[in-house]
């Protein structure tokens, strides 16, 4: 009788909570994180038996990346606006593992009103061999006008009164 081969270990599955997204009014100078309607974060979920290596990160879209008949978003450049945290992380099994993703647009008045996108790259390993990548595209509608100043909030300290203890 032949000896049965070692079963082949099952390639890596990966899904990402986000595939494609669109952030309305993204004003400038100010950070904005990447929030789901559901309040949860991008993610990474591991559908695999094996604990999968991860590294995500932001990435000019080329050319052939964007999508036709569409409104044309111009790629973000400048990577230094898209911070992502943590960038590398262990998933374990049938588990997913959340990252921030903030985008900070300069204060620059010249974005006003643009249409910009960049892209998130995830990519998996599993034993030091299979690999699988994801691409997830984040549209940036900019906001048409600078936002109102934030109000400024301080903790109140035992100095501080109220308007009926002034007196």
């Amino acid at each position: 009788p032949k000896a049965e081969e070692p079963a082949k270990p099952a390639p890596p599955t990966l899904s990402a909570t986000v595939s494609s997204v669109t952030l309305n009014d993204v004003p400038i100078g100010a950070p904005v994180a990447l929030r789901l309607p559901n309040g949860g974060y991008y993610a990474l979920r591991n559908d695999s038996h094996a604990r999968l290596k991860a590294r995500i990160a932001p990435m000019v879209p080329t050319y052939c990346q964007r999508l036709p008949n569409t409104p044309v978003y111009s790629p973000v450049t400048n990577m230094s606006w898209v911070t992502v945290e943590p960038r590398t992380f262990d998933i374990p099994p049938h588990s997913e593992s959340e990252a921030m993703v903030i985008v900070r647009l300069p204060d620059d008045p010249s974005l006003l009103g643009k249409h910009l996108e960049f892209w998130i790259r995830a990519e998996a390993m599993a034993n030091g061999m299979a690999s699988v990548a994801l691409y997830s595209r984040i549209r940036l509608d900019v906001a048409k006008e600078r936002p109102a100043e934030l109000e400024r909030v301080r903790a109140r300290g035992p100095e501080s009164r109220t308007l009926k203890d002034k007196k």
